[in-house]
C-alpha cells in the first residue's frame, strides 16, 4: 500500500459500509425502547433514514480525521476514514483502528462541529 500523502476518504466497501449505513439507520430512525435508549446514550437524535448517508466529500473526510487523532491524542496521523452523515452529527471509522481488549472496532461520534460525542464501539 502506498503511503499517504494526506487524510481523506476510504473508498467505499461493499461489506462494512452497507452495514453500518443499516445499523444507523435503523437505531435513529426507530421509536422502539432500545433506539430511544441507544440514541440518549450517544447523545444522538432520532432522524430519518434519508438523513443517514456515506459522506464523500474529501474535505469533510479530513476534518473527521483531524477530529479522530484529537480524540486518540494523535496529532498528525494521516488516515483514511469512512464518514457517516447522521442528520446533523457524524460518525467516523477508521477500520485500520481496533481496540483488541474490547474485540471491537471504535467508531467515533462528533457534531456537526466536531465535538467529539461518546465511542461506540461495534
Amino acid at each position: 500500500m502506498a503511503a499517504l500523502s494526506a487524510s481523506g476518504c476510504r473508498p467505499n466497501d461493499n461489506d462494512k459500509v452497507p452495514a453500518r449505513l443499516a445499523y444507523f439507520k435503523g437505531l435513529l430512525a426507530d421509536t422502539d425502547t432500545t433506539a430511544v435508549n441507544f440514541r440518549s446514550a450517544f447523545q444522538l437524535q432520532q432522524v430519518a433514514v434519508n438523513k443517514v448517508s456515506l459522506v464523500t466529500k474529501a474535505s469533510t473526510c479530513a476534518s473527521a480525521a483531524t477530529a479522530v487523532n484529537t480524540v486518540r491524542g494523535t496529532p498528525g496521523v494521516l488516515r483514511q476514514v469512512w464518514v457517516y452523515a447522521l442528520g446533523t452529527n457524524y460518525a467516523v471509522e477508521d477500520p485500520t483502528i481496533s481496540e483488541p481488549a474490547a474485540g471491537a472496532t471504535p467508531i467515533y461520534l462528533f457534531n456537526g462541529s466536531w465535538v467529539a460525542k461518546p465511542i461506540l464501539m461495534y
